[in-house]
């Protein structure tokens, strides 16, 4: 079974909710803080396993969590893993905010105004897709 670490803002917990059984609905395992967490558990530290444990993370971006500390350090912990992060845009950022590591990469977009039953199959894709085996196939 596939499994995810979604790295979010709390200010967007009911969206994360809704995107948690959208991805549970199609097989992923899916890693969450206020699942995954036991309590007196040392927080981070479960956070650090939880990341490298998934075969991807999703980065939902919002004005929130650009800005928050925890999805910082969470995405830096992901690179370090050399894990696939697909940054999924909930609500739109202020221009220039949003992490260069999260910025360079192909955003999918999951805002209320969105197709997203659309945006979920994107999303799924993504996660699915080894990147490098399609390029070293198309160069084949």
């Amino acid at each position: 079974m596939p499994s995810v670490f979604i790295s979010y803002s709390r200010q967007d917990k009911d969206f994360v909710e809704r995107l948690h059984r959208a991805l549970a609905d199609r097989g992923y395992e899916v890693w969450v803080d206020w699942d995954d967490i036991p309590p007196s558990a040392e927080w981070f530290e479960e956070i650090r396993a939880g990341i490298a444990s998934a075969d991807g993370v999703v980065y939902v971006i919002s004005p929130d969590s650009v800005v928050s500390e925890v999805c910082t350090r969470e995405l830096e912990h992901a690179i370090e893993q050399h894990k696939r992060i697909v940054p999924v845009v909930y609500r739109e950022p202020d221009a220039g905010s949003v992490p260069e590591a999260a910025a360079a990469l192909n955003w999918v977009f999951l805002r209320d105004s969105d197709d997203s039953a659309a945006g979920i199959e994107v999303l799924v894709r993504a996660l699915e897709t080894d990147l490098e085996h399609v390029r070293t196939h198309t160069r084949l």
